[in-house]
């Protein structure tokens, strides 16, 4: 049990056997429905055996995952109402520091205020970023780097703070709610997974019971065999159901940068004319397979050769759409925390400078398209086409309508610069929530498949069953 003590938490050894005696308690329970012979419960009871600390790491995982969201949320609220009294990182540290007396957060807390207050003058260089940078490394939290980076800035340089605060606490809030909202639609799958795995015992048990006394497969050793593997195979469902739909809270975002890379190029980099000459060459090649296979009179060789030949012609324009879709999908989930990031920035900066700055900051898949767009701007400042000319080559209406608004804020007053920056983050909360959402559905994808899997273990137990009722019936006729 030394993983979970490493979380935190402590479990015995008494509150494992614990656990697995109410495991057996179950399976003993439907093995005496199912009438099981006492070799299988016994293969159920150590496969059970074996899976059983998986599970209870699970369930601590779940828990310390939910520690360290609540952890953080309270961190930013604490550190940030404190800085809004006296920006100084130090003190607001302190005031933070009483709100955990215990725990991970409360020794990271210590390690900061250790790190600023003293170390040497002489290594001194990024003095608040080492020392948050461990911290940063620990709980992996882009919120949490981000409300560093701005505290790091007020500290250095001064400046109105106020606005970006208030932005940090209410996108902290609502960050909450969509959480603990997203937490419930999987507590509700992890239910619904559940009770489709009782659908399944109920019906094979049902069906079983309802055949005559005679012709009951209770007691046929493949009968036997497919109830074990039934129960086994359900064991596992439910446990990969848990696994799957235990999650990161704190629900970052991760970026295959080699596949966004990939998709990005096949787009902008998009030649027809060499394409379409590779898409000819790949169908004469198949296209003789499939003559070879006329000439053989070989059906089967035919009908790979025609099919080839259809996907080497329709493969440029399928491999560039599934392109375009993955890149609208990687951005749909970026460009809100990229916004953020601009948000914070034009608190201080006008909108040509904050861009400039958030290029190093801003998500991966964002990056590339962000330094064609300064460097457009730096030769020509007053021009809104680099803003218009921004990921034209995909459909991504909220984005384009986000440049079209920074460019009209680098026009604007001071007045209506701070009403855009206003209605910028609102309209960016309803892109946070669908990014975040894109997130979830993304760590958890295929999990929906758990509740239908059930019906088919049950249905090929079921089959199994009426197999052996066959047999039955087939000898007792021919025994006439």
């Amino acid at each position: 049990m030394y993983e979970v003590n490493r979380y935190g938490y402590h479990f015995s050894l008494l509150g494992f056997w614990k656990f697995y005696l109410l495991a057996l308690v179950s399976i003993f329970i439907i093995s005496m429905i199912y009438q099981l012979q006492l070799p299988y419960i016994l293969a159920v009871s150590i496969f059970s055996l074996f899976l059983s600390p998986f599970i209870i790491l699970n369930t601590y995982k779940n828990m310390y995952q939910q520690k360290r969201f609540q952890d953080v949320t309270n961190y930013l609220e604490q550190l940030l109402y404190s800085f809004r009294k006296g920006p100084k990182i130090l003190s607001s540290l302190q005031d933070t520091l009483a709100v955990f007396p215990e725990g991970q957060m409360h020794d990271h807390i210590l390690m900061v205020m250790d790190a600023i207050q003293n170390k040497p003058l002489e290594e001194s260089g990024d003095l608040y970023r080492d020392a948050f940078s461990a911290m940063e490394e620990a709980y992996g939290c882009r919120r949490l780097r981000q409300a560093h980076e701005f505290l790091i800035k007020v500290e250095s340089f001064g400046g109105e703070f106020s606005g970006a605060i208030d932005i940090l606490l209410e996108d902290r809030r609502l960050w909450i709610e969509r959480v603990y909202e997203l937490e419930k639609d999987r507590s509700n799958l992890k239910v619904k997974i559940t009770i489709s795995l009782a659908l399944s015992f109920l019906i094979c048990g049902l069906t079983m019971f309802m055949l005559p006394k005679d012709f009951q497969t209770l007691h046929n050793g493949l009968s036997q065999a497919a109830t074990m593997s039934l129960i086994i195979s359900n064991i596992i469902i439910w446990y990969i159901g848990q696994k799957k739909l235990s999650v990161n809270w704190l629900n970052d975002l991760e970026e295959n940068r080699e596949e966004i890379k990939r998709c990005y190029d096949r787009v902008m980099k998009h030649n027809p004319k060499k394409e379409r000459k590779k898409s000819f060459i790949m169908a004469g090649l198949c296209m003789m397979i499939g003559a070879s296979g006329i000439i053989l009179q070989n059906i089967p060789v035919t009908i790979i050769g025609a099919s080839a030949v259809i996907y080497a012609l329709m493969q440029p324009g399928m491999g560039l759409k599934m392109a375009k879709k993955r890149m609208v999908r990687e951005v749909d989930k970026a460009f809100p925390v990229w916004i953020m990031e601009i948000s914070l920035l034009l608190q201080t900066d006008n909108p040509q400078v904050a861009l400039t700055k958030s290029v190093d900051r801003a998500p991966y898949v964002l990056q590339e398209s962000l330094q064609k767009l300064v460097s457009e701007m730096e030769k020509n400042p007053a021009a809104i086409d680099p803003y218009l000319g921004f990921m034209t080559e995909f459909d991504l209406p909220d984005v384009q309508s986000f440049l079209r608004m920074l460019y009209s804020m680098s026009e604007s007053g001071s007045e209506d610069f701070k009403k855009q920056i206003i209605f910028m983050v609102e309209r960016n909360n309803r892109l946070l929530d669908k990014s975040e959402r894109i997130i979830n559905e993304d760590k958890t994808a295929g999990t929906g498949m758990l509740v239908l899997i059930p019906m088919v273990t049950g249905s090929l137990k079921m089959m199994t069953d009426l197999g052996v009722f066959l047999m039955s019936l087939l000898s007792l006729t021919q025994g006439m």
